[in-house]
């Protein structure tokens, strides 16, 4: 009885998403969008029935990301769309983050944690859950299931500043700090493409718009946001630069204003992909453990 009321509600819940897909094609046909615009409006409607989140997601990057060639009421119509798709968005979210949670993916949770926030400010509240996992995963808490395996790794601190010169680019440390250099191999060994709403719960518009011209259906996103250094207390220091020579470097942009954009790179199973990345540490610390979402933490052996 229970497996039957489960179906006929799927089945009710099935024909009211495409319902509201026929409906939001038939005033989207109306509303004469900009051409450039367009495209991404109608990417967004084909999305609603299968992959709410990334529907909602989109339609909310047109509002924010793209409104100078927008009417009132095609932003109406885009609010209208967001507020009818974000209870089922929240709710898979919500559930996802949950399962990560468990599994003990610190990455999974991270994704769905900044996405599901960005929807509803304070959707998911579970920031200490994070913060557990991240000292469980630190302490070498065995069973996780990784997705990401790091070899070749290479730690060198740097004197000074460092310079790139055909970006013109000088990378310099914070007061009372030194720049520590780590380069590595680093391959996806999961069995599992990433999340489709993945990339927006990694990076802002910018980055996102260069990384979705990759077909990335099979793979999992490597992105300079999610490396980090350890300390001996826990304390993960971020990536501050991502080096031309990296392979995660590949494609980097940079702007007249001199801002450096570094997508994220779409990494099939059993690829690799080379990381030359900076870290602006304390002078005093001399022991650091490189730390990337997903993969379990390395020991560096630093050269001076």
């Amino acid at each position: 009885m229970l497996n039957q009321k489960t179906q006929i509600i799927t089945v009710l819940l099935t024909m009211t998403i495409l319902f509201i897909v026929y409906q939001s094609l038939a005033q989207s046909s109306d509303l004469k969008w900009h051409k450039s615009i367009k495209e991404f409006v109608d990417e967004a409607i084909s999305l609603s029935s299968q992959d709410p989140v990334s529907s909602l997601a989109l339609f909310k990057e047109i509002l924010q990301e793209r409104n100078k060639k927008l009417k009132p009421n095609q932003k109406v119509w885009l609010e209208q769309q967001i507020s009818s798709l974000q209870p089922q968005a929240i709710d898979i979210l919500k559930r996802d983050f949950e399962t990560a949670a468990g599994a003990l993916d610190l990455r999974g949770m991270t994704i769905a944690f900044n996405l599901a926030n960005g929807i509803v400010k304070d959707s998911i509240k579970n920031e200490p859950v994070m913060s557990e996992t991240k000292i469980k995963l630190l302490s070498g808490t065995e069973g996780v299931k990784f997705i990401w395996k790091i070899d070749t790794v290479m730690a060198t601190f740097i004197k000074g500043s460092y310079n790139e010169e055909s970006r013109k680019l000088t990378i310099s440390p914070r007061e009372g700090h030194q720049l520590l250099r780590v380069r590595a191999l680093i391959e996806n060994i999961s069995t599992e493409p990433d999340k489709s709403y993945a990339l927006w719960g990694m990076v802002g518009f910018k980055k996102r718009t260069i990384s979705r011209m990759f077909d990335a259906s099979k793979c999992r996103w490597l992105d300079d946001s999610f490396i980090y250094v350890a300390t001996t207390t826990s304390e993960l220091i971020p990536c501050m630069h991502v080096s031309e020579n990296s392979g995660l470097g590949f494609l980097t942009l940079q702007f007249t204003s001199g801002e450096l954009v570094v997508p994220p790179k779409p990494i099939e199973k059993e690829k690799k992909i080379d990381i030359d990345v900076f870290f602006s540490v304390p002078k005093e610390r001399n022991e650091y453990r490189l730390f990337i979402l997903g993969a379990p933490p390395i020991n560096l052996i630093i050269s001076p």
